[in-house]
Formats: structure tokens, C-alpha cells, sequence
């Protein structure tokens, strides 16, 4: 294609963000002119990656602020699971030698991220690049309450010690071996991403995929798989969003061999219901409400209630 490895990067990130386009224009709102967005915006998000691809991320000045506010908002895990998707955007695209190659792994990466981590990334982005750090934080705090789950980042801030309004106190952040650390004007704060984050109100835990519930909640136990209720296919995650498919309520421990029966069972053709169309296939085209409820029965077939 007579491109570098970086030039990949930056294309596969700019079609990344087609699916993504509605979330981002609500995120940018009177914040931007939009003719800017990709000449400006486009280029601080792929440099903003290009860091987080490194095998140990460093962060310093702007993309040092911008890592700030996503470990804020996002909380820890769901942060190092975008630094893990960008890395694997940028081994993805180091090894694409067509188009379309670069096409899918930018779509894996925005079904990856989904538009709530897209929102909050472009947001903060855009406001670093447009604006620079004078006067960036206090806009960030302005707009920050117009994203969804907004009263969740109070309680980021207070268990990383950095507030919204101060963010221009932060001068990098880095990650090594599972630990976020933030260098700020006069101190450092080190918090350990692993297993870190406690459950929200009501007793749930989400992850941004399932590689990271993995990290956070270890095996499933002898003889034993993690099983979705709610498939994680490509299309539900990027239909309903990696939250609503990796948490604790649609991830159980079931047996390993029940759970081979079931994942049999699904890619199986039952034609009273599913025609000529796999179980799975069939389901693929429910709600998510519908999957659940099927999944829930296909359970207490196989004998593997929860």
C-alpha cells in the first residue's frame, strides 16, 4: 500500500471511528468547528495511541492529561483495556497489506472500545488540541456532565486523587506491570490497576472485554468455564457494548463440559426454530433481552442453572 506502519495505524484509527461518527459529533458539539475534526482531532487521537501501542506506555504533557481523564472516568481497568486494544490496533495494522485488512481491524477496535469510551476519548482530545492545557481543565470539567454515567467520574477522581479541575497539575502518566502511575506537579500517586476497581451501586462489575474480566476475576475454578448468557459475538458487542456483555451478571462459572455442550448447541441448525440458520446465527438477530432469556432457558436445559 506504500505506507508506514504508523501511516496504517492512522488510517485503520480514522475508519475505526465511522460507526462511532454520532456518538462523536454529540461529544464535539459547539466545542469544534467539524471541518477541523480530521485534520486536528484525527491526528491527536493517533498520537494519542500511537503512545498507548507501546509495550509500556509513557505519557507526557497533552496525551498526559487526556490519559488522566480517561483513568478518571473509565477507571482503571477499563483504561488498561483501551491501552490493550490500541495495542493490539497497532499489531493488527503492522501486519495488514490491504485495505480492507486495515478496514476490519479498525472495526474491531471501535466494537472493542464501543461509543461511551469513543465519547469520552474524543472529548478529551478535543479539548487538549483545540483549546491547549490553559484553560483545558476547567472546560473539561464543563462538558465532562454531559456524558452518560457522568456521577461515576466523582468517584474516580477521589480514588486517584486528581480532580477534573486540576487536571493541568498532571505531568505524565505512565504504565508498567499492571500499575497506572500519575507524576503530578509536586507528588506522584501510584494505584495498582488490578483488581482495583470495586463493584458500582447495586453490586455489578463491567469490563471493557472479556480478556480484562479475566485479569480481574482469575479462573473460573477446576473443571470449570466462563459462560455468557448473552453470547459475546462480534455483533452483540458492538450492538449492545462490551459493559453489557463482560459483567458479573452475564458471566457465570458453569461446568466445562455443559458449557461444550451448549457452545455445540448453538452453532447447531434446529429447524422448528431456526431454520436454515444456525441456533446462534438466529439468536444473533434479538434483542438483548431475548438473548438473555433464551440463554437463561438453554441453561436449565442442559442443567447448569446458576
Amino acid at each position: 500500500m506504500g505506507l508506514s506502519d504508523w501511516d496504517k495505524l492512522g488510517v485503520a484509527l480514522a475508519l475505526s471511528l465511522e460507526p462511532l461518527k454520532a456518538s462523536i459529533s454529540r461529544a464535539v458539539e459547539d466545542t469544534l468547528a467539524p471541518q477541523l475534526f480530521y485534520s486536528v482531532i484525527a491526528t491527536g487521537l493517533v498520537t494519542w495511541a500511537a503512545l498507548a501501542a507501546n509495550p509500556e506506555p509513557a505519557f507526557t504533557k497533552a496525551a498526559a492529561i487526556i490519559s488522566a481523564l480517561l483513568l478518571i472516568y473509565l477507571g482503571a481497568e477499563t483504561f488498561l483495556e483501551l491501552i490493550e486494544a490500541s495495542q493490539d490496533l497497532k499489531l493488527a495494522t503492522d501486519q495488514a497489506t490491504t485495505w480492507k485488512e486495515l478496514d476490519q481491524s479498525g472495526q474491531r477496535f471501535a466494537a472493542r472500545v464501543g461509543p461511551s469510551i469513543a465519547r469520552v476519548l474524543v472529548l478529551a482530545v478535543t479539548v487538549a488540541v483545540s483549546y491547549g492545557m490553559t484553560g483545558g481543565a476547567s472546560l473539561l470539567a464543563a462538558r465532562l456532565s454531559t456524558l452518560p454515567n457522568f456521577p461515576g467520574s466523582a468517584a474516580g477522581a477521589s480514588r486517584i486523587g486528581v480532580h477534573v479541575a486540576s487536571l493541568d497539575q498532571v505531568r505524565a502518566v505512565s504504565v508498567s506491570g499492571g500499575v497506572i502511575t500519575l507524576a503530578l506537579s509536586s507528588t506522584a500517586v501510584a494505584m495498582v490497576a488490578k483488581g482495583s476497581g470495586a463493584p458500582p451501586a447495586g453490586g455489578v462489575q463491567s469490563w471493557g472485554s472479556f480478556s480484562a474480566l479475566k485479569r480481574a476475576r482469575g479462573p473460573a475454578g477446576t473443571g470449570k468455564q466462563w459462560h455468557h448468557i448473552v453470547e459475546q459475538t462480534d455483533g452483540n458487542v458492538q450492538r449492545f457494548g462490551p459493559h453489557a456483555v463482560h459483567n458479573t451478571e452475564n458471566v457465570i462459572a458453569i461446568d466445562e463440559a455443559v458449557h461444550q455442550r451448549i457452545s455445540a448447541y448453538y452453532s447447531s441448525k434446529e429447524f422448528a426454530l431456526s431454520g436454515s440458520q444456525t441456533v446462534r446465527q438466529w439468536l444473533s438477530s434479538q434483542s438483548f433481552q431475548a438473548q438473555r432469556d433464551f440463554g437463561m432457558k438453554t441453561l436449565i436445559r442442559f442443567g447448569a442453572v446458576p
